[in-house]
């Protein structure tokens, strides 16, 4: 191969790069978006160059190990902590022994109630948030509310017994009703 040759090789070579870099751009994603698609449920989706889109709608689980992978890749290692706060729509609880037997080793997934859309418009149970976990507080709590309990219950029976209440008879000043057989003068 002379010199010449290898410089018209290595200019096709380099136009064939440079046609297939144009062709690959089309199909590249300019914008990355976001965002919730309702509850337990994240939706990432991807902007071409021609206004085109690619969406993926992700569970919880899904999402933390996307994240896991976009961090490894960079080099790091990312500890990822629940929010605790008024924004939060789910608690992460921590895992127990019957938690994990009952799983087998799969990941927690949250459970898809019928009412789903009134998530938040109960009322909150006293033990939220999970950060109670700990034993020595847990237990503080449940005695609060076993003491409310009880409280409860007594007030409950008196107003069961007061309301069972039997009215009896007593006669009180009582005065016959019957007449004198004889006239006064």
């Amino acid at each position: 191969m002379t010199e010449e040759e290898f410089k018209e090789y290595q200019a096709a070579h380099h136009r064939k790069h440079q046609v297939r870099a144009m062709e690959q751009e089309a199909h590249r994603a300019q914008a990355i978006t976001i965002g919730k698609t309702g509850a337990c449920s994240t939706e990432i989706t991807l902007r071409g160059v021609d206004g085109n889109y690619l969406f993926g709608v992700y569970h919880p689980a899904e999402v933390i190990e996307l994240i896991n992978q976009l961090s490894a890749n960079i080099g790091c290692h990312i500890h990822i902590k629940p929010r605790d706060d008024f924004a939060s729509y789910r608690e992460w609880k921590e895992l127990g022994e019957d938690d994990l037997a009952h799983l087998n080793g799969h990941a927690p997934f949250p459970e898809m109630m019928s009412n789903y859309p009134a998530i938040g418009k109960g009322a909150l149970s006293l033990d939220r948030p999970f950060k109670f976990q700990d034993p020595k507080l847990l237990t503080k709590v449940k005695e609060e509310i076993e003491t409310k309990l009880k409280l409860l219950n007594e007030a409950q029976k008196s107003l069961e017994e007061k309301e069972n209440a039997v009215a009896t008879k007593k006669a009180v000043n009582k005065r016959s009703t019957k007449r004198s057989r004889t006239t006064t003068k």
